[in-house]
């Protein structure tokens, strides 16, 4: 059902539940305290009708086009993390930015300034060379690829950073077959990373964060992660990555042939600061 669809009947129904208001209060024979009770009692199940179409246009939205859903969702951050009053000038009126923006920098060593500002869903060219095109069509269907559980650990990431990883993810991959993402949280510090990271994680149904009660580092998180996983390939993840086309069948392929396989893709640079791919 479309979204129109949808409002149309919503707007027919509050229509009808309008005319049976104007009918019972009109009515001679009801007391006053039944017409007020009806009144609230009509009142609550419109509510409550609104409820359950917003439920279900958010998960139709996000079955339909969880990339559109996410981006309506998304809202680029302004880290909370930097003193904004360290950046005046002289005569405290006009915001520094430039200097604003280099304090971000040596926050992640990358450009956090622009990396809130870039989309989640943003666009690259495929990086496969002729051969490899050709090479992949001889790859399983992506209905025969073995389950799967994608594991990202991360200490103080930025969540811009972490949700184009999140989108790329969606976008590249053959969702069917990836059981689950599970984020290992290794007990970040960052206010932005507690309750705003659990919003924004659950816009995606399949994905999920555990954290650490005290810093394990990048290993023994690794462990922690796939102790909880269920799919029968492992993949980790950085949590500052964009997947591009074709990157999955590749390496699930490859486990499936010898299950003792460990595949390590090539891994190109995002320049830190433009964030321009050196492919």
């Amino acid at each position: 059902m479309k979204g129109s669809d949808i409002r149309i009947k919503l707007l027919t129904l509050k229509h009808q539940i309008h005319q049976i208001l104007l009918e019972f209060l009109a009515s001679p024979h009801a007391p006053i305290y039944v017409k007020v009770i009806g009144v609230c009692l009509a009142f609550l199940l419109f509510v409550l009708l609104l409820q359950i179409v917003s439920l279900l246009w958010t998960v139709l939205s996000f079955h339909r086009d969880p990339v559109a859903y996410l981006r309506e969702y998304y809202d680029p951050l302004t880290p909370r993390h930097v003193d904004t009053s360290d950046f005046r000038t002289s005569d405290d009126h006009v915001f520094d930015l430039e200097a604003y923006k280099e304090e971000l920098f040596k926050l992640n060593e990358f450009n956090t300034y622009l990396s809130d500002h870039l989309p989640v869903n943003r666009k690259h060219k495929d990086p496969r060379s002729e051969s490899c095109r050709i090479a992949a069509k001889r790859l399983p269907p992506d209905s025969d690829l073995a389950s799967t559980s994608i594991i990202i650990v991360m200490y103080n990431e930025e969540i811009s950073a972490l949700l184009r990883t999140l989108v790329s993810i969606v976008l590249n991959t053959p969702m069917d077959s990836v059981k689950e993402i599970i984020i290992v949280d290794d007990k970040s510090s960052r206010d932005e990373l507690g309750s705003r990271l659990d919003k924004e994680v659950a816009q995606f149904p399949f994905a999920k964060i555990i954290r650490n009660t005290k810093r394990e580092g990048l290993i023994r998180s690794r462990i922690i992660g796939s102790k909880a996983a269920v799919g029968k390939v492992l993949i980790f993840l950085d949590s500052h990555v964009e997947v591009l086309q074709g990157w999955y069948p590749t390496i699930v392929a490859r486990v499936m042939e010898d299950r003792k396989t460990v595949v390590c893709p090539v891994v190109r640079n995002n320049r830190p600061h433009h964030f321009k791919s050196s492919l």
